[in-house]
This record gives structure tokens, C-alpha cells and sequence, in this order.
């Protein structure tokens, strides 16, 4: 099972690709940020809220700038469920469920880039699906309103 979703912004690929990878854009739409080489295999560590992640099968899985990029997704640790405010009974189920990938298509079309956003390996009835579900929806239209109001 997979998640799937696509919308335009009015940016370059190189701007797009910026918001996704730098510390300063990621804080500023998604108050997370990356500490990775962004070479293929190389490990994650995630930052967000203060809460750090750190996970050896945390790796970059693709690379291509301002084309492509693919990465396992990171770990629900209880002090990130405590933070998001997800109990304890809900993070005991998706502690269980396997890991997931995301992966950003970043296409060209004149003055607008189009991002599908791909969050796949779910099983039917994962609970971090249905989380991810109403998550990324409101995290990319974060990235769209910064990209095109130029605050961060």
C-alpha cells in the first residue's frame, strides 16, 4: 500500500530540491531537518523538535538533484509519539509495523515544478499510513506557501 501525492508550485526544480534537503528550508516547513551527506546509502539522522532519531537502516536510498530523491523512513520513537501527541497505545501498534520509504519526483513544466511525493511499503492496514495520510498533505502545502511566499 502506498501513499501518493502530486501538486504544482511555482518554484524552480533547484528551489524545490533546496526545501527538501537544507536545514534552514526543512526547520522552516516541516520543523525537521537532516544530517546526511545526501550520497546513496549514506545514514539519515533526523532532527525534529528536538527529538533526534538516529537509526542504522535510516539511509538515503536515491540522489538525483532536483530530480529525485528517496529515503527509509525514520523510526516512531515514544518521545517523537509523546511529541506529535500520539498515545501510547497507538505508538505500540506502529513500533510493530515495518519500515516505510518516501520518495520526491521533481518534474519541470515552464515556470512551476510538479512534486509527487510517493510514501510506499505500508501493509494494508498500517496505522502510519492513515497517520501519513493527513500529515503530508498539510507538511507540502508548508513547502508550497514557502516556496512561492518567500518567507521562510
Amino acid at each position: 500500500m502506498q501513499f501518493q501525492y502530486t501538486l504544482d508550485i511555482g518554484a524552480t526544480p533547484a528551489e524545490v530540491w533546496a526545501a527538501l534537503t537544507e536545514p534552514r528550508f526543512t526547520r522552516a516547513w516541516w520543523d525537521t531537518e537532516f544530517q546526511t551527506d545526501w550520497v546513496v546509502g549514506s545514514p539519515m539522522t533526523w532532527i525534529s523538535r528536538g527529538v533526534v532519531i538516529e537509526d542504522a537502516e535510516q539511509v538515503v536510498l536515491k540522489c538525483q538533484p532536483t530530480e529525485e530523491l528517496s529515503y527509509n523512513w525514520h523510526t516512531m520513537t515514544n518521545e517523537m509519539s509523546k511529541r506529535n501527541g500520539i498515545s501510547q497505545e497507538i505508538q505500540n501498534i506502529i513500533s510493530g509495523e515495518p519500515r516505510s520509504t518516501v520518495t520526491f519526483m521533481l518534474r519541470p513544466y515552464g515556470p512551476i515544478t510538479e512534486l509527487t511525493v510517493v510514501h510506499d511499503g505500508f501493509e494494508p492496514d498500517s496505522t502510519v499510513l492513515a497517520l501519513i495520510r493527513e500529515g503530508w498533505p498539510v507538511l507540502l502545502e508548508n513547502l508550497k506557501n514557502l516556496l512561492e511566499g518567500g518567507t521562510e
